[in-house]
């Protein structure tokens, strides 16, 4: 696994080849659904091309979900609802891709990693 650069504030997370997009840490709670089947997990890092869910019931790889959780940022609160692809699972997580993402929630998710790197500056 790489080491993160220096100037990257811990916990940031972004593999050259692998993810197009700066990872950061994100806690809350997550409903997903595929085919009428529901689960809830806990976030565990997003980005504005996916999101990393830890939850006691998987989805398979390459299955369609979808996303819903609640981003806040300061006195700001977004719903974010997004259609998304299991690209990889492990132990009791999933990593989610977003297909349909809005330009709304892509923004927000945008804003909040910026957030991040900027009040965790050293």
């Amino acid at each position: 696994m790489p080491t993160p650069p220096t100037d990257r504030p811990q916990g940031v997370f972004r593999r050259q080849q692998r993810q197009a997009h700066t990872r950061v840490p994100f806690d809350g709670a997550v409903s997903l659904s595929c085919l009428g089947h529901e689960t809830r997990g806990w976030a565990v890092n997003i980005s504005a091309g996916g999101i990393c869910v830890e939850a006691d019931d998987q989805f398979p790889v390459g299955a369609r979900v979808e996303v819903d959780t609640l981003l806040t940022l300061e006195d700001s609160v977004h719903q974010l609802k997004a259609e998304g692809q299991v690209i990889h699972t492990f132990g009791h997580g999933m990593g989610i891709q977003f297909v349909d993402l809005s330009p709304l929630s892509a923004v927000f998710i945008g804003r909040l990693v910026h957030h991040f790197l900027y009040s965790h500056r050293r």
